[in-house]
């Protein structure tokens, strides 16, 4: 029996044999994809009819076999195939922005918001970002840097659409708040174009956090 599973995930090796009874003995050997064996203790809980070895994690992609051996009443062998696979590669940013949909879900988590035109607040979201880098530079490789735009442009597409922007449209508001974090600023009764995409101050924070502002105060 085969089972398709990522690197990096734990592996229960379990079997079950019918018939048993107190001389019922299973043993198990584990073969790695390099074909290096290790034979682990295995016990049970049930007088036999169910043998267990401890957790292990499945460190290397390719097939993992588990072989148990049965001496006893229920003699026989089984073998259980794991087809290991290398860890999926991160989802690709949208184009035009430094973050999908999926990345601003797993920033905001279970109870953040859901705007109905996500895509596009995304890449308002990053043309922010970019504005407030204007004229510096940094490695757009590194893997810190990257992390940190996309940081960035999810907490900026969330105030855009906690602050009621996420049409483009400043509605002057006071204050609000996105989960435990409070923002407050003043506009004039009719709004100012002039800061409809000005970046908020805690994607402001992760940038300077990560080296991506010269260190300058943000006001």
């Amino acid at each position: 029996m085969a089972m398709t599973e990522n690197v990096g995930g734990l592996a229960r090796p379990q079997l079950t044999v019918d018939p048993f009874d107190g001389t019922t003995v299973a043993t198990l050997t584990i073969t790695d994809p390099d074909g290096t064996q290790t034979t682990p203790t295995t016990s049970t809980a049930d007088s036999g009819a169910t043998w267990t070895a401890p957790s292990y994690t499945l460190t290397k992609a390719g097939e993992w076999i588990e072989t148990w051996v049965v001496t006893g009443t229920g003699a026989g062998s089984a073998s259980y195939v794991r087809e290991v696979e290398p860890n999926p590669a991160p989802s690709a940013p949208l184009p035009g922005s430094y973050a999908n949909t999926q990345d601003f879900y797993d920033w905001t988590g279970p109870d953040g918001p859901r705007p109905t035109s996500l895509v596009q607040l995304l890449r308002r979201a990053s043309r922010a970002v970019d504005r407030a880098l204007l004229a510096k530079v940094y490695d757009v490789t590194d893997a810190t840097v990257i992390e940190a735009l996309m940081q960035a442009t999810c907490e900026q597409a969330a105030f855009y659409e906690a602050t009621g922007m996420a049409d483009g449209i400043n509605p002057g508001y006071h204050s609000v708040q996105i989960g435990s974090v409070n923002l407050t600023r003043g506009y004039s009764s009719a709004g100012s174009s002039a800061n409809d995409d000005k970046l908020s101050a805690q994607a402001f924070a992760i940038l300077q956090l990560a080296g991506l502002t010269g260190g300058a105060v943000y006001a």
